[in-house]
């Protein structure tokens, strides 16, 4: 055998091996999150034996509500978000916010019209929008919703194969099958034509905003945000979609209302705003990693 042919089965070997781990920690993460969502719904049962038992939605808006979520991704965890060094199942830190029940109002009417598939969710840095995607997507994956989460697009951009395939084995956890055929897939097109062939795929995407165009960006540079940006619009196109981007996405702003199959949801008001200093052990705050430079723009 060649050099060359030895490489290449060590390195497909290699490929191999990291996407059945990932798979495997899927399984486990997403299995996590139903026993904590579970545990969450039986706790306020039992809290409520003289009433009726609040609904965990509702409790998910309280600011007074607090929990600890595995975060339903098994990549790389954002900045944003306060995660113990070390802990494997990546705990994060959510505190209620008020809109979270209009997020998924919002988002079961998308899910249920037949003219809208699409919800756009914008507005000013630090106000929690990511936390609430997450949480959303909590509350998904503790069913059997297929829920594709990209949760930053700026590490995305990076490996924007394996972040999605790592998406897709979490949304697709515990389906053996369905798991063997991503990890089979090899590129963007075979991507594309597997998500294409299926039905009911819900896709959360935060941080849209990282694949605009920056003035300092070269030409190259600018020409891959654009590109990755069309690929993705074309893998939730037949899909309902939740996106999420900063109050300058030019993009978002080119929008109007209700225009097409899109719905319009923004963060100005209603919301409280993160605090670092008030908040410490539940959350890193956009501005802050904004004003450390870390931020792509803030969501």
């Amino acid at each position: 055998m060649s050099d060359t042919a030895s490489k290449k089965l060590r390195t497909e070997s290699e490929v191999t091996a990291e996407l059945r781990e990932i798979a495997a920690k899927a399984n486990r993460r997403r299995e996590r999150i139903r026993q904590e969502i579970r545990k969450l719904n039986q706790s306020l049962a039992s809290s409520s034996k003289d009433t009726p038992a609040p609904d965990l939605f509702s409790e998910f808006s309280n600011p007074a509500f607090k929990a600890k979520l595995p975060f339903p991704f098994v990549q790389t965890v954002p900045e944003r978000f306060d995660i113990d060094d070390g802990d494997d199942e990546q705990n994060w830190f959510y505190m209620g916010r008020e809109k979270f029940a209009e997020l998924k109002k919002s988002f079961d009417y998308i899910r249920h019209a037949g003219r809208h598939d699409v919800l756009i969710f914008y507005g000013t840095t630090g106000y929690g929008k990511s936390h609430l995607l997450a949480a959303l997507v909590c509350h998904l994956a503790a069913g059997e919703d297929k829920v594709v989460f990209i949760p930053d697009c700026r590490v995305f951009m990076e490996d924007p194969i394996l972040y999605t395939i790592a998406a897709m084995l979490f949304a697709w956890a515990g389906d053996e099958k369905k798991q063997q055929e991503i990890m089979e897939l090899n590129d963007e097109g075979e991507i594309y034509r597997f998500l294409r062939s299926e039905r009911g795929v819900i896709f959360v995407i935060d941080r849209l905003n990282a694949l605009e165009k920056k003035k300092d960006d070269d030409e190259s540079i600018a020409a891959e945000k654009t590109r990755l940006r069309l690929w993705l619009n074309k893998l939730r196109a037949r899909h309902k979609a939740v996106l999420s981007s900063s109050a300058n996405n030019y993009s978002i702003h080119n929008r109007k209302p209700q225009q097409g199959n899109t719905i319009m949801m923004n963060v100005y008001g209603g919301l409280t705003k993160v605090s670092l200093k008030s908040n410490n052990s539940f959350v890193k705050s956009d501005a802050v990693a904004e004003a450390d430079g870390s931020s792509w723009g803030g969501l």
